[in-house]
């Protein structure tokens, strides 16, 4: 009769034919169908003549046929155990044999199940494993399939036990470049497409540790370029490993962006000089803040840092607070590269103020600015969200700015108040230019 064929070739040609049906059934009728087209096909590819392929048709058809009337099945059924499991359909097969048919039909209806119609009807079923929703469900589904076991599966697959088990009963998903080539042995063992299995693992980021490379790389660099190696790398050879390094370095890391402009090669963006310590000292990349704008941050950072008062020690004391140098420093860093960004992006000196950062559309231009000029939406770029008034992102940037009431005239005196967080505000009557800032 000529060579098997393969059912991804047989399907091609039949494709209209191929049951449309929802993707957790498959009726015994549309089975029947089918099957019938497949086996034409597969005979024509063969270059039988036109009276082999009928009756090779109607014994195929007939096998079928018999195989629902011993097991009580009609064509509205669905495709069920007793085709898919290994021992159902062997039961499901004898029972032919209560028939009024001789011994030698019986014998040919069972073998025409066994060479043909079970393992069509399994590979049909394999296509539309699409609607488990996990990786468990799918080899569950195929492991009743086919009839083995984990073991069985696992020495097949060249996959441990103990880690298809734990994918079998939903404990892991493969995740790593090893787990993820083992699941793709399990679908080419299980005959199904690529990526039916594949598709539900979760690739994880490998970190990669200096004291394992096979190359010196300090570690303020190897945090630099560790997002941008592949995860393997510590598997490749020297050369490799140095090949990958030096180019993520010289093409990423230390590549100039149009932005730099006249400081092309500097890694520090261009900054506006708002700390104090920093006023006096001339620095490439910088620009002295214009009065306005150091007033108004001279003010907020007196009330950012003021002393909580009673009522305001029963909250958190970090809380709409810069309570240390550190913290006062780093949001202040912050607003120097934002300040650098407008003044890049053709800003005018002048109109350099707090009120800036409630524009939301520069607050959207800086954090393009920034990504860049790095490459990536950078931690600190994702942490801060500068329009936000209401709660701190991820605890990295609690400053806020809030537009209040104008100045009440007492507080152009210059006095204090304690707010509903027990805070003493000291107020600038040139801090938003009559408007205050609430923590």
């Amino acid at each position: 009769m000529g060579k098997s064929v393969a059912y991804s070739e047989l399907s091609a040609q039949v494709e209209p034919s191929l049951p449309k049906v929802g993707p957790e059934e498959i009726l015994h009728g549309e089975l029947e169908n089918t099957i019938r087209d497949m086996r034409k096909a597969e005979l024509r590819q063969s270059g039988a003549a036109s009276s082999t392929i009928t009756k090779a048709v109607s014994n195929t058809i007939s096998a079928l046929k018999a195989f629902r009337t011993a097991n009580g099945l009609r064509l509205y059924d669905t495709v069920g155990g007793e085709m898919m499991e290994p021992v159902r359909f062997a039961r499901a097969c004898e029972a032919i044999y209560n028939l009024d048919l001789s011994d030698k039909t019986v014998e040919r209806h069972i073998s025409e199940m066994n060479k043909r119609v079970r393992p069509w009807a399994i590979t049909l079923r394999k296509q539309q494993l699409t609607h488990c929703e996990t990786l468990s469900e799918a080899l569950q589904e195929l492991l009743r399939m086919s009839g083995f076991s984990i073991a069985e599966l696992a020495r097949r697959s060249k996959v441990t036990r103990e880690t298809l088990g734990t994918w079998v009963r939903g404990k892991e998903v493969p995740s790593t470049p090893s787990t993820i080539q083992d699941i793709g042995n399990v679908e080419v063992e299980m005959g199904v497409p690529a990526g039916t299995l594949s598709k539900f693992c979760e690739i994880k980021k490998i970190y990669i540790r200096s004291d394992r490379l096979k190359i010196d790389i300090r570690p303020d660099d190897l945090k630099r370029v560790r997002q941008y190696i592949p995860d393997d790398f510590e598997h490749l050879s020297k050369a490799k490993q140095q090949e990958i390094y030096d180019w993520v370095m010289s093409n990423i890391v230390l590549s100039p962006t149009d932005d730099e402009g006249e400081h092309v090669g500097s890694r520090e963006p261009y900054r506006c000089k708002l700390r104090t310590q920093w006023l006096h000292v001339d620095t490439p990349g910088t620009f002295k803040a214009p009065d306005r704008l150091r007033r108004q941050v001279e003010g907020l950072v007196a009330f950012k840092t003021a002393e909580l008062t009673p009522l305001g020690k029963n909250r958190d004391p970090n809380k709409g607070r810069w309570s240390s140098e550190e913290s006062k420093d780093s949001k202040l860093i912050l607003l120097e590269i934002f300040f650098g960004a407008l003044r890049k992006k053709g800003t005018k000196e002048e109109n350099l103020g707090l009120e800036n950062v409630l524009d939301l559309e520069k607050i959207d231009n800086f954090i393009d600015y920034m990504r860049k000029r790095r490459g990536l939406y950078t931690e600190t770029i994702t942490a801060v969200d500068f329009h936000t008034e209401v709660n701190r992102i991820d605890g990295k940037f609690p400053l806020r700015f809030e537009p209040c009431d104008p100045f009440p005239s007492a507080m152009r005196n210059g006095e204090q108040r304690s707010d509903t967080h027990g805070t003493f505000e000291h107020y600038s009557t040139d801090v938003f230019a009559g408007e205050a800032i609430d923590p």
